[in-house]
């Protein structure tokens, strides 16, 4: 039985990572930088799904996807299905990503959402006829780096809400 401290857990955590994925950047910074975002919601997915297998659904991931297609502006449900594919993903390999270093981590972190980026931009560039770029990269690199504090943040969350 899930107990209310579990579900604001994942709310206020899934909550916290659209507001950051929505995140203005002033427009005295330097342009390049938007492109240096992490993917928050698939990295706060990831961590639900390996740390708290059994509280995170696919529903609960589709829904996810579906208010962060609206947030964006993307293709509605594009995010739904690959935040779903990284959900059932992650439940099967959660054991050995657990026993990873936090290097290996980084380094299939950067794996898994290059792959989502990658399948973002085809269907963009399909649909909107944005061409593919190397900027596909930068998203997936900046989790990369950003995953252990997001990690760190997280597991000092569930003990708190003594979640296990």
């Amino acid at each position: 039985m899930r107990t209310y401290r579990e579900i604001l857990l994942i709310l206020f955590s899934l909550l916290f990572s659209f507001i950051l994925s929505v995140l203005y950047i002033p427009e005295t910074w330097p342009q390049w930088l938007g492109w240096f975002r992490p993917s928050w919601t698939y990295m706060v997915i990831i961590f639900l799904a390996i740390e708290l297998t059994n509280r995170l659904g696919l529903m609960a991931s589709w829904l996810a996807g579906l208010i962060l297609d609206v947030l964006v502006a993307d293709l509605l449900g594009l995010n739904a299905i690959l935040l779903v594919l990284v959900t059932y993903g992650s439940w099967q390999i959660y054991e050995r990503f657990r026993m990873y270093s936090i290097v290996q981590q980084c380094l299939l972190i950067f794996l898994i959402l290059f792959l989502v980026e990658l399948i973002k931009g085809v269907f963009q560039e399909q649909s909107w006829g944005r061409e593919l770029s190397m900027a596909l990269v930068l998203p997936a690199f900046a989790s990369m780096f950003v995953w252990p504090i997001v990690r760190f943040v997280l597991r000092k969350l569930t003990t708190w809400a003594e979640v296990s």
